[in-house]
Parts: C-alpha cells; sequence; structure tokens
C-alpha cells in the first residue's frame, strides 16, 4: 500500500511539471522555429478525473512512465507565440502528388545552389499552407545561422522559389501522428477547428498550415496543424 500511494504522489507530481508548460519558451538552438508556449485546452478533465483516478491506479501498478501519455490524450490544442522566422517558399500547382513532389524538387535545387549560405537541403519543420483562396505553398524553414535575403517573386514564373519572413503570430495548433499526406492534413483541420469552436476561441478562417517534423518514411511521425489566430 504505501508503495502504491508513493507511486501516486510521484504519478501526480510528474503529470503536473509535464502539463504545466504555459509561458515557456521552446527554442532547441536556431535550427527550429521559437515559440512561447501561452495556453493548453484540455478536455474533459473534470468529467473524467473520477475515471482517470482508477484508470491511472492500474497503470501505476504496471509502469509509471506510462503516465506521460495522460497529458497528450487530454490536451485538445496548444496556444504558441512564434517569433518572426523566415521560409523558402514555393506555389504547388495543385493537389496531387507529383505536384508536391515537383516544389519539392525546386526546394532542394534551391539548397544545393546556395550551399555557400549554410541552408541545408533537410531543414524542418517543413509546412504545406493551404491559403484562403485554395493555393498550395511548400515552406522550409530558414535557420537564423543561414544569411539569406528575401528575393522578390519571379512574376514571369509563379512557381519561383522566393525567401518570405513571417512575423510574430499567435497560432492555435493541433498535433496528429502518421504520414502526413494532404488528406490527413485536411481532416486534422476540420478537427482542430470544431476543438477552437467548442473552446469559444476566435481565429482566423482564412487557410491553415500542415507542420512535418519528419522524413517521410520516418518510423514515427510528429505533425502538426497550424491556424493562426484572428
Amino acid at each position: 500500500r504505501m508503495m502504491g500511494r508513493v507511486l501516486l504522489a510521484l504519478a501526480a507530481l510528474f503529470l503536473m511539471a509535464s502539463c504545466s508548460a504555459e509561458g515557456q519558451y521552446f527554442c532547441s538552438g536556431w535550427d527550429r522555429p521559437c515559440y512561447r508556449l501561452m495556453d493548453e485546452n484540455p478536455v474533459g478533465f473534470m468529467q473524467s478525473f473520477p475515471i482517470m483516478l482508477s484508470v491511472l491506479n492500474t497503470i501505476l501498478k504496471l509502469c509509471v512512465c506510462v503516465c506521460v501519455c495522460v497529458c497528450v490524450w487530454l490536451q485538445d490544442f496548444e496556444v504558441r507565440l512564434y517569433d518572426s522566422t523566415k521560409w523558402l517558399s514555393t506555389r504547388i500547382k495543385d493537389k496531387p502528388v507529383p505536384d508536391a513532389n515537383a516544389a519539392f524538387g525546386r526546394l532542394t535545387e534551391f539548397c544545393k545552389s546556395h550551399a555557400e549560405a549554410g541552408i541545408s537541403v533537410f531543414t524542418w519543420p517543413a509546412l504545406v499552407e493551404k491559403t484562403g483562396q485554395g493555393e498550395y505553398f511548400m515552406h522550409w524553414f530558414i535557420p537564423k545561422t543561414v544569411s539569406l535575403e528575401a528575393d522578390p517573386a519571379d512574376p514571369a514564373d509563379p512557381y519561383s522559389v522566393t525567401v518570405v519572413t513571417r512575423p510574430e503570430a499567435t497560432v492555435f495548433v493541433g498535433l496528429f501522428g502518421g504520414i502526413p499526406s494532404l488528406e490527413s492534413g485536411e481532416s486534422n483541420y476540420q478537427k482542430l477547428c470544431e476543438n477552437l469552436n467548442q473552446a469559444n476561441t476566435s481565429f482566423s478562417h482564412q487557410g491553415y498550415i500542415g507542420a512535418a517534423y519528419e522524413p517521410l518514411f520516418s518510423v514515427v511521425h510528429h505533425n502538426e496543424i497550424w491556424i493562426f489566430a484572428d
């Protein structure tokens, strides 16, 4: 009994530490966009709490480490304040996979031709943006250690690669796993919209962004949907 109480206390402390990251600043060096976690929206915590205690007690008998999953189950979306960032950007002609592959190829060739600036072919996250007009764009993050000036869009080539700057912005973020695709992005966008509406949260309806953090054939995938605040 004493051991069970100790494990329960440790689990409670662990959950509090894991789930109370609001206000923390996340910046893994300069190789990823930096942001401050402003808020986390829980799902039915009070209604689920008695059941959670019963389930948690059972889980504790197996492994305390499983408790880390509880925060993921309860988390509906995050509210992040992103710093200003730079991105390589190119337009995707349409939804089909070959056009996305072509955009990937253009970004790859741009990186290779600007290797002297220190830009890598693989930078994360990689974004696919759907605008309010239904157009698609692919963006690759430019680390702050890379010096690339903003290039104006080539009017003769609407699919050229440009360097764009995104200003500081508040973003609502939904997380999902699996191999990212335009279809999974769309379905998770709809899910995030539903969650935001249920939370009576005002947000922009002018498109969304899907963010991937691993290569397509990675064993594990961490994907995100970004919707900007009004």
